[in-house]
């Protein structure tokens, strides 16, 4: 029995799909069909798990979506081979689980017209978590971050001296809360 790992957008929901009598397949122009396998083929079943629990909650926000599948996947926690598990549609419409993420918004001053700044993001493991851009206002926000202290680095060019720079902090990210940490570094007046 093949095993079929799910990615919903870009939050990553990795949940395991597998069927007895269920095979993810694709016409083909012969007129035939082929059995297929993988992400492509696996999230349509997660983004109708999600359009139904949306159907039966229409407030939840989209982190809430994620943090719902998953917490109610059959299977063992999250592993590269097999996600969250088997998604559960009776646990996934029962009860709503606590949150077991935060969230992070890394500010800074720099301004797009200026530069663009980099941010990198490490577990307290060592492990890349994510990277993104300083946006048109100079934040970027990390969403759905297991607890943890996380290293948060911005690397930017500084045209005062020519050179790219970086600095880095140190962040805490608690369950269901966005925490937010400043940068403010030296930039040429416009």
């Amino acid at each position: 029995m093949k095993k079929y790992l799910a990615i919903l957008s870009v939050l990553l929901i990795a949940v395991l799909f597998t069927g007895c009598s269920l095979f993810p397949t694709i016409f083909v122009k012969d007129g035939s069909y082929q059995n297929k396998n993988g992400t492509s083929m696996a999230s349509p079943y997660v983004a109708g798990a999600a359009a139904l629990l949306l159907s039966h909650n229409s407030n939840l926000t989209p982190l809430q979506v994620k943090n719902q599948i998953e917490q109610t996947a059959r299977g063992n926690g999250f592993t590269e081979e097999l996600g969250y598990g088997i998604i559960d549609i009776q646990a996934m419409l029962g009860e709503l689980k606590p949150m077991t993420c935060g969230g992070l918004n890394v500010t800074t001053n720099i301004i797009q017209d200026v530069t663009v700044g980099v941010i990198t993001l490490f577990a307290g493991d060592g492990t890349l978590v994510g990277w993104g851009t300083t946006g048109e206002n100079g934040n970027y926000t990390f969403h759905a971050l297991k607890p943890d202290t996380y290293t948060v680095n911005l690397s930017y060019e500084n045209w005062i001296t020519d050179e790219y720079e970086l600095v880095s902090q140190e962040a805490t990210v608690e369950v269901d809360q966005t925490n937010t940490i400043y940068f403010e570094v030296e930039l040429p007046e416009i």
